[in-house]
């Protein structure tokens, strides 16, 4: 999944292909040293004739053929192979389930450089190697990436992955509707409280409107999005301390209370699986919360219709400016056995500028790399030529300003406590449930009993393992006759 599936399909825009071929004359980075991850028992192949180093490059572009896009990256990859002549890589640009990768890597087949956008699972079943002696092999610097996605797959292990790209947004405003309407465009000064009153009045003013706004937020609760909007209000998704949960607390309250009570349930703002792309370039949708992996089926859209927009940043918060951003990464395999070259090719991929510059060229994905932020709006505006005169700096601001926050992950169970309250996020959406207070203690209840008993099964399968005659911690010799 590139970012987050929403609201339509992604469309080939390979008319700016031919921006590759600049793009593939790259600078060299310096061949590194090797050095084992931590805690690995991978071995290196450095004495080897040739290596396969198989890279699960899921493209930014899913709707091209599979020939094209591994022609395109191979092509990418051109000044590494300079670097590498004992490498091979073997890309696999399609996009496979979580479970599919899982169950690969402990089957024990040959994955190495794996794409994914849900990293809990990987980190808690210990899938995925350590990259910390890699870091500082390399001197690699954290900083050069958004902060809260890093911190992400900043664990007590160390970092465990990197960012494939920093996906952002900022709200696109449908000038052309304001002006029709009477309305004044919003500006970078706009809070939460003008967010609101400008929904509402485009609401009222626009007969045929179906909403003011959008937000990112689904009907049936924040999902992979909502970090962003406790943070908004300095409260967490996920505590930091004491109980998982605690949507009860001010600052989540706050948080509810403004999604629901000012927005959802007035329907002056409707969550982004309700409303989208469609209604906003028919003057039905007033300010369209707006993705940077959005931004080439915007522009497929725009072909035809002519549209006068412009793009403006979230909203003032009261803790500050605050948007969303992407949680994708590359990691190393844990059953690798390739895992000093691994790096090597996910050092040139992800720290150094070559293969990002090549991907926001030919499809508009924006960077990881702060660095290349004013480089990526300088070449969307070349490659679409309707973009141009565009305000892109506010995707960049909010990745290199940090003020973008990738999801947050329950500890123990996460996938299966997002199943458990997603009918209670429904329901409160439908205004089943009366209000926000009365839906969060619901959700506490629910998730912190699951987390617990979760973690109290962990312990005890942790503890049997460790008396298991095979694995033989807690014991002096193996039993006669196993």
């Amino acid at each position: 999944m590139d970012g987050l599936n929403r609201r339509t399909s992604r469309r080939a825009l390979l008319g700016a292909a031919a921006a590759l071929a600049g793009g593939a004359a790259l600078a060299a980075c310096s061949s590194k040293t090797a050095a084992g991850a931590a805690g690995s028992s991978a071995q290196p192949s450095r004495t080897n004739p040739r290596t396969t180093v198989v890279f699960y490059a899921k493209p930014p572009n899913a709707t091209t053929s599979q020939a094209t896009l591994i022609s395109i990256m191979q092509e990418v990859l051109t000044p590494y192979y300079a670097l590498h002549p004992g490498i091979d890589v073997k890309l696999i640009p399609e996009e496979l389930a979580d479970q599919t990768i899982i169950t690969g890597i402990l089957a024990g087949q040959q994955m190495d450089i794996i794409y994914s956008n849900y990293f809990a699972p990987y980190y808690q079943q210990q899938l995925i190697l350590p990259l910390q002696e890699y870091f500082k092999q390399d001197a690699v610097d954290p900083t050069i990436w958004n902060a809260a996605q890093y911190a992400l797959y900043n664990t007590a292990q160390g970092p465990m992955a990197i960012p494939v790209y920093t996906g952002t947004t900022a709200y696109a405003v449908n000038q052309a509707l304001f002006d029709n309407l009477g309305l004044q465009y919003p500006d970078a000064s706009w809070t939460q409280d003008d967010f609101v009153n400008v929904s509402r009045s485009a609401t009222q003013a626009g007969k045929a409107l179906a909403y003011g706004s959008d937000i990112f937020w689904y009907s049936n609760g924040p999902s992979q999005q909502a970090s962003w909007v406790f943070k908004a209000f300095g409260g967490n998704q996920v505590s930091t301390s004491g109980a998982p949960s605690q949507l009860g607390s001010t600052q989540n309250q706050a948080a509810l209370t403004w999604l629901y009570e000012d927005l959802f349930w007035p329907k002056i703002s409707a969550a982004q699986d309700i409303v989208g792309t469609t209604q906003f370039i028919q003057g039905r949708l007033g300010l369209l919360m707006m993705a940077t992996w959005e931004l080439l089926d915007f522009a497929e859209a725009l072909k035809g219709p002519a549209l006068k927009f412009d793009f403006v940043p979230n909203p003032v918060f009261p803790a500050g400016r605050t948007t969303f951003c992407t949680a994708d990464f590359y990691a190393i395999a844990a059953n690798t056995q390739h895992a000093d070259d691994c790096w090597d090719l996910l050092n040139w991929v992800s720290v150094q500028p070559q293969w990002q510059r090549a991907t926001f060229s030919y499809a508009l994905r924006s960077p990881a790399l702060n660095s290349l932020w004013d480089e990526w709006a300088t070449t969307i505006q070349t490659v679409v030529p309707f973009f141009r005169g565009k305000d892109f700096s506010w995707f960049g601001d909010a990745a290199s300003k940090g003020y973008a926050y990738p999801v947050e992950y329950y500890p123990q169970a996460d996938q299966s406590v997002w199943n458990l309250i997603s009918p209670y996020f429904t329901q409160l959406y439908q205004q089943k449930i009366p209000t926000v207070q009365q839906a969060a203690a619901q959700i506490d209840q629910v998730v912190n009993a699951y987390e617990t008993a979760a973690q109290s099964e962990q312990a005890q399968a942790q503890s049997e393992a460790q008396h298991f005659p095979t694995n033989g911690a807690a014991m002096t010799t193996v039993p006669t006759g196993l």
